[in-house]
C-alpha cells in the first residue's frame, strides 16, 4: 500500500477525476494535510441542482 509523506512536498499534486461527492469530501481530507488537488467532475454543481424537488443552495 502507498504511504502518505508528511508534510508533502510543494510539488505534490493530486488530481481526482469523476469525484462525486465522495470525491469532494476525500479532496478536502487531502488539501488539509497540504496537497495540491485539481477536481474534473462532468456533473453540474450539486449545491444548486434540483434533486428530489428540493432545491439545494
Amino acid at each position: 500500500m502507498y504511504q502518505i509523506k508528511y508534510p508533502p512536498h510543494s510539488t505534490d499534486r493530486i488530481t481526482l477525476i469523476g469525484a462525486g461527492l465522495a470525491g469532494c469530501v476525500l479532496a478536502i481530507y487531502l488539501a488539509k494535510r497540504g496537497f495540491k488537488v485539481d477536481i474534473y467532475e462532468r456533473r453540474p454543481d450539486m449545491r444548486k441542482v434540483t434533486l428530489g424537488g428540493a432545491l439545494l443552495i
